[in-house]
């Protein structure tokens, strides 16, 4: 007996008929899929899909499959946990790239990497350039970011210095500012 390893439901059914006292072999979908392109399928249906399953154990006569002693089986759910919570994380991070490349792009010359306890602290207080405004540098310098450092008053200077130049800048036309486009409307439109 065989059967593909698919979805979930698989593992209910290999125990049920393992404990029937079946030998079955759990197969691994990409190789029954390749079989099936070899013999030229096209046609996917479930009675096509479980005609091939069979020909392919009948052919190749896969080993039958022993159940996984508990602690493996556990590894092997804390394993893919793992993997779900680092792709939430990474998921996670991206967006807060992006909210950070609109909210505030020069945060991240000051503070390097935004996984950092650091970077979580100072934008669930501050999280764009605009929030920055009338924040204290001492006030913003007092705050501990991971049980035991303050942020300090060099760093809390530079980000309100930053985030006060970014919400200067003021959106107007190249020509409202010379024909030199490569400067930053901040700096040429200061004179106005």
């Amino acid at each position: 007996m065989a059967l593909e390893a698919t979805g979930h439901y698989w593992r209910n059914l290999l125990v049920a008929l393992l404990a029937k006292g079946y030998a079955v072999a759990v197969l691994n979908p990409l190789r029954t899929r390749r079989f099936a392109e070899e013999e030229l399928q096209r046609t996917k249906t479930d009675a096509i899909d479980a005609l091939g399953i069979a020909r392919f154990a009948a052919q190749k006569r896969p080993p039958a499959t022993q159940l996984p002693d508990i602690a493996t089986e556990e590894l092997r759910e804390l394993a893919r946990l793992r993997e779900r919570l680092q792709e939430d994380f990474a998921s996670r991070l991206r967006q807060l790239h992006r909210a950070v490349d609109l909210g505030f792009p020069e945060f991240t010359r000051h503070v390097r990497t935004l996984e950092s306890q650091l970077a979580a602290t100072i934008l669930s207080r501050y999280p764009t350039a605009a929030s920055f405004r009338g924040a204290s540098v001492k006030k913003l310098a007092r705050i501990v970011y991971d049980g035991s450092h303050k942020i300090g008053e060099e760093l809390a200077r530079a980000l309100i210095e930053a985030a006060q130049s970014q919400s200067e800048v003021i959106t107007r036309s190249p020509t409202d500012c010379g024909s030199n486009t490569s400067v930053k409307i901040s700096k040429c439109c200061a004179a106005d």
